[in-house]
């Protein structure tokens, strides 16, 4: 035990509000006087007209997703979403921060769709003098900052490359510049992911299923796959420099930024290989998170994109000199990318050792 430090239940060092209300998803407004807190990952899920709902509390508090796990550090006033959301308010003798690094520093597993909080409630809390709880918040809150700070740069480098397109070809929809149009049948082909691949056992060859798609940092591109399985030697669906992938049923429209060549990916994904000789495959990227697809999808509950609605589409062909030209400052852009990830991935890895040095 650390000098002075004592351990709590978690009675002895925090209480749970019960919300005023708690506002319908269907409900949420864009904007509105009051953020609406949820169990999802972004920070502020929607807006509230009714200050009447607002859930009081004397300091900060903890947000805690009883089936997402989500953790949020909450300074300000706010209406509660949906449901699972758990409001952690500390006692008197405990530093609200303090509370929320420890909390991440436990890392509750994930028990599937089950709910979790009781696992906070089981848990044993560290609770040094809140002289030491403030040091150690402004230690760790310093190496978050600059963790945000690159993350800040990394959103900023995105929105570099979609200005880039934009400047050399125009928008995807309006073809300002009225380049050929050609189908996506004659540049490109699909291939689907292997419906047997989730019975295999497990191995080293990443398995990508559409909730790899969803992960935090895949924004634009597949960083890490959730599975991985052992193919037995056969052939695989090969992943070509800038592949495009996208999921037959929704979600976002992403990269293989890893470049692995070896990959298995499930039946509700789909792969986009450009033909080489045909097209760029970042111009052909860049073309298709950016033109919207949505008449595509079909009105069924779970919406559905097929091979057959995909090739017939029509895709603006500037120059392949254009295009490379284009792919070859997309390069630079992701050299830099390449260097802040690692930054991000030093400085989270010192965040860990930190938290781990004191809270263990």
């Amino acid at each position: 035990m650390k000098h002075n430090w004592e351990y709590r239940p978690f009675d002895g060092v925090a209480h749970t509000i019960t919300p005023i209300s708690k506002i319908e998803k269907s409900e949420y407004l864009s904007y509105g006087l009051v953020p609406i807190i949820s169990q999802e990952e972004t920070l502020i899920s929607g807006y509230w007209y009714n200050s009447k709902d607002v859930t009081p509390h004397q300091k900060p508090v903890v947000i805690f997703g009883d089936h997402s796990r989500v953790l949020k550090y909450i300074d300000f006033e706010f209406v509660v979403g949906a449901d699972g959301v758990k409001i952690i308010e500390p006692e008197d003798d405990i530093n609200t921060k303090f509370l929320y690094y420890y909390l991440h520093w436990l890392n509750i597993p994930s028990l599937g769709y089950s709910r979790h909080f009781k696992l906070v409630k089981e848990a044993l809390y560290a609770v040094p003098p809140k002289e030491s709880q403030e040091r150690i918040v402004a230690e760790l809150d310093k190496i978050n900052e600059l963790i945000e700070q690159n993350r800040e740069l990394l959103r900023h480098l995105d929105s570099l490359a979609q200005s880039l397109f934009y400047d050399t070809f125009g928008d995807p929809i309006t073809n300002p510049k009225g380049w050929k149009m050609v189908t996506l049948e004659d540049v490109c082909t699909l291939k689907s992911g292997d419906s047997s691949a989730n019975k295999l056992p497990f191995g080293k060859t990443p398995y990508v299923k559409v909730g790899d798609m969803n992960l935090p940092e895949n924004k634009t591109y597949i960083q890490t796959s959730s599975n991985f399985v052992d193919t037995g030697g056969k052939n695989k669906l090969l992943f070509p420099i800038g592949t495009t992938i996208f999921p037959k049923r929704g979600g976002a429209i992403l990269t293989n930024k890893k470049r692995l060549t070896k990959t298995e990916i499930c039946c509700d994904l789909n792969i986009m290989g450009a033909i080489p000789k045909n097209i760029n495959s970042k111009y052909l990227f860049f073309y298709f998170i950016l033109k919207d697809f949505s008449e595509l999808v079909d009105g069924s509950t779970v919406p559905q994109i097929n091979n057959g609605d995909i090739y017939p589409l029509k895709i603006q062909f500037p120059p392949l000199s254009l295009q490379e030209e284009f792919a070859t400052k997309i390069e630079a852009i992701e050299a830099q990318k390449a260097t802040v990830e690692k930054s991000i991935a030093e400085l989270q890895t010192l965040l860990d050792s930190r938290m781990d040095y004191w809270f263990n």
